[in-house]
């Protein structure tokens, strides 16, 4: 549920984490599952009939990265999340912030976050 609600249409939160201490030597990988969140709601009937998403910004899920790296000898590179990343459905079915979500192992994605990683089934 984080970052909060805001009116999309006009601010877009974001968070930013150190992640230095879960790097490993050698290869790693970033890896991420997109919920519904604030910005694509469910069609919930918010006091018996009013549908919420008739007046809030709302759209698909959506996800962008920018991993800053330092390495010991001062220098620097990012990271940036783009069309060359992959992608794919995973168990997470559906989900709403206030009546929780469904998950099916069943679309489970064995090493889906793990360096080499490929979706092709």
């Amino acid at each position: 549920m984080d970052p909060g609600w805001t009116d999309y249409r006009k601010t877009v939160f974001y968070n930013t984490y150190d992640v230095t201490a879960v790097l490993k030597k050698g290869a790693n990988c970033l890896g991420v599952e997109l919920g519904n969140g604030w910005y694509d709601p469910l069609p919930l009937r918010m006091w018996g009939s009013l549908n919420m998403r008739k007046f809030l910004s709302t759209g698909t899920p959506r996800f962008i990265a920018r991993l800053e790296i330092e390495y010991a000898d001062g220098s620097h590179h990012a990271e940036i999340s783009d069309g060359s990343w992959k992608v794919a459905d995973g168990p997470l079915r559906r989900n709403n912030n206030y009546i929780g979500s469904i998950y099916d192992d069943r679309y489970a994605l064995k090493g889906w976050g793990l360096p080499g990683y490929n979706p092709a089934r």
